[in-house]
């Protein structure tokens, strides 16, 4: 009797053993369905989403004609890359950059820049990349975009006769400035004086003003025009 106990539960034990196995051989296939699945779903997101950077891309390529500083480069009639050529203040290089990465995928080939009293002259040439899910935003500016304006400053008097010329307070620290001198606490030339105020423009071509009842830095408002 007890040998027929002892058979059936080792029988019964390995039942459960057999469910137990067949379990997890059904979710080990599960889970290889889900992956696989998960895999080709990514695949065709993937696609689709090329597929539609493509389509954006001729789009965009079809507007280049529209653009009178553009020359289009082609190789056995295909459109490879684009040349320009412009002379424009650096917030307009800055905006107008900025749209082409966001129309296109461009890899830099030659870069020349020169700077034109308060504006920039560029001669710039892109070779077309095949579409990616990724566009790192890439600085193409003859100049860091980043500007060391201080944030106050201080004019006291200015004087018109010969020589036009302004008092200065900028961090502290007071002095005679003519107009074209260049100011290091400012990192800018100081490029135009008037009775009420005066206006200086960096490196980068970017222009600020700064009045006798604002101790503020102010934007120029021939900034961009």
């Amino acid at each position: 009797m007890k040998l027929k106990l002892r058979q059936k539960i080792l029988s019964l034990r390995t039942l459960q053993g057999i469910l137990l196995l067949e379990v997890l051989i059904i979710g080990w296939g599960l889970h290889a369905l889900f992956t696989l699945k998960t895999e080709r779903q990514q695949d065709v997101n993937t696609h689709m989403y090329a597929s539609k950077q493509w389509q954006k891309l001729e789009a965009a390529l079809s507007h280049l004609s529209d653009m009178p500083m553009v020359n289009v480069l082609r190789e056995k009639g295909r459109i490879t890359g684009m040349q320009m050529q412009d002379t424009k203040s650096l917030a307009e290089w800055r905006q107008l950059l900025i749209s082409l990465q966001h129309d296109y995928w461009l890899h830099p080939v030659h870069m020349l820049w020169q700077r034109r009293g308060t504006q920039w002259q560029g001669d710039l040439t892109w070779h077309f990349t095949k579409p990616a899910t990724l566009k790192p935003e890439q600085n193409w500016l003859p100049v860091p975009e980043q500007s060391s304006w201080p944030s106050a400053g201080e004019l006291l008097t200015t004087v018109r006769h010969k020589q036009a010329a302004a008092l200065l307070n900028v961090d502290g620290e007071e002095g005679w400035y003519l107009q074209g001198h260049w100011l290091p606490s400012l990192h800018a030339t100081l490029t135009h004086i008037d009775q009420n105020s005066i206006t200086f423009a960096n490196v980068q071509g970017e222009q600020r003003q700064l009045h006798l009842d604002n101790r503020w830095l102010e934007p120029s408002q021939q900034e961009g025009h």
